[in-house]
């Protein structure tokens, strides 16, 4: 799991900064990176991070039901929107929207492989 802990430090950055970029984009061309708004991005994805960096004093069965339910969150309007939505008006460019798409894919991956291990242990202690 130590190894994990970089990883996802890492998606939570890449998301805020992706946010970021869009809304500064926004300011200065009028043309946000993505369809969603960044602004709003950035505060849920700031507040699941303060959830996730207090992780330990959170009792491990809300801990996992938040951390599902943001997986899934991410699955099915972070992966799952951008891929059915592609328009050349609503994304600044083709790589914005797969980067979007790539940044949301890796958070599913490194959140279901927490999910399993901290499921694991819940088990198995």
């Amino acid at each position: 799991m130590d190894t994990l802990i970089p990883l996802i430090h890492g998606y939570f950055v890449a998301a805020v900064l992706y946010n970021v970029f869009s809304q500064i984009s926004d300011e200065i061309t009028g043309r946000k990176w993505a369809p969603t708004d960044p602004s709003y991005g950035f505060q849920v994805v700031s507040l699941v991070y303060v959830i996730f960096l207090i992780r330990n004093l959170i009792p491990q069965p809300a801990f996992l039901f938040l951390f599902g339910l943001w997986t899934l969150s991410i699955l099915r309007f972070g992966v799952g929107n951008h891929l059915k939505a592609y328009t050349k008006d609503g994304y600044f460019h083709r790589l914005t929207w797969a980067l979007a798409i790539a940044i949301n894919a890796f958070g599913v991956c490194v959140f279901t492989a927490l999910l399993f291990l901290r499921l694991s242990a819940l088990i198995a202690a």
